[in-house]
């Protein structure tokens, strides 16, 4: 931990610069400042690529990784002079050319560019080693396959093997969901994943709550989020209802989370000065039927606690209203 990379308090009086790097799925770079003849970094930036920003060329992610940085440290760069570091050599010479081979978003970029610095100065990849990790941590993770990190193929492939519902389902062709047998990485068994919204894998009965274990642990999401989560990667029957109850049931969510719905006092009431000034009604039912009766209105006055029970046929506004009435 000594040795370990520290950022250090900016100087007005230092020189500054910026190396980005770009690479197909993230942007990277690092804001450093040169003091005791040494680069020291002071913040770090990356994001990752949208899906029309990965189709961009490799000039059009480079520049965009520049037009970014100085974007996120505008509060810093501005008024200041810096350079520019890319290990993108074309872009040296964008300043300097007439711009007639660009696209309109890089004339734009260039323009943005233009007023904080014109600087930009090659340097090797191998000497711009924290931006090119900063723009890649994306793509190590995406590489990374997601059902390897919850369960193992081979143990959801066997017991999908044996599973009742995924043989019912799959014999009565009564459910909506398209289930047919995918290849995925790391297993060399077809598993049974659901097709009409990509590959979800089916998860057989013994392993669908240590799947909702394993999503709901990393930050104990609400009933929606957890049922959004789980489900843009898994499917079984009756899913959002069972993670409904088992989000319900989670104790650290209910000692930790803050109930918003609570529910208010009993009212106060001040007591009645007369007969009948004040009552209560309630209903109670259903009961078993009698005559055609299934319900009991109850009337009990507050002040000389005089019951009334009343049956009736239903619970309905009308019939309530012409029994208080008829009482």
């Amino acid at each position: 931990m000594a040795n370990a990379t520290m950022l250090i308090h900016p100087r007005h009086d230092a020189p500054t610069s910026i190396m980005v790097d770009a690479s197909s799925v993230a942007v990277g770079a690092v804001l450093q400042q040169r003091v005791s003849s040494v680069w020291q970094p002071i913040a770090f930036f990356s994001r990752k690529l949208k899906p029309p920003e990965t189709r961009y060329s490799t000039f059009g992610r480079e520049l965009l990784a520049i037009f970014l940085t100085v974007k996120h440290f505008r509060h810093f760069l501005e008024g200041r002079s810096f350079t520019v570091y890319t290990d993108h050599k074309p872009l040296t010479y964008a300043f300097a050319s007439s711009g007639t081979g660009y696209t309109p978003r890089e004339i734009r970029h260039l323009a943005f560019l233009s007023e904080f610095t014109t600087d930009i100065q090659h340097v090797d990849g191998i000497n711009n080693p924290v931006a090119d990790a900063l723009s890649r941590l994306c793509s190590i993770a995406a590489t990374q396959d997601p059902l390897s990190t919850v369960l193992s193929l081979d143990l959801l492939t066997s017991a999908q093997s044996s599973d009742e519902d995924l043989a019912a389902l799959r014999s009565n062709g009564t459910t909506s969901l398209k289930l047919e047998e995918v290849h995925l990485p790391g297993t060399a068994r077809p598993v049974i994943c659901d097709t009409s919204t990509g590959a979800r894998p089916f998860v057989p009965l013994p392993l669908r709550r240590p799947i909702f274990a394993h999503f709901h642990a990393l930050c104990h999401p609400g009933v929606r989020a957890s049922q959004k989560l789980i489900g843009s990667r898994y499917v079984w029957p009756h899913m959002n209802r069972d993670i409904k109850t088992w989000v319900k049931c989670c104790v650290p969510c209910q000692l930790t989370k803050t109930q918003r719905h609570t529910r208010p006092a009993p009212a106060s009431f001040l007591p009645p000065d007369h007969r009948f000034d004040h009552i209560h009604l309630d209903i109670v039912g259903p009961l078993p039927p009698c005559q055609g009766h299934r319900y009991v209105f109850t009337i009990i006055d507050r002040y000389t606690r005089w019951p009334e029970a009343v049956p009736i046929p239903d619970s309905t506004a009308t019939t309530v209203a012409t029994a208080l009435i008829g009482s």
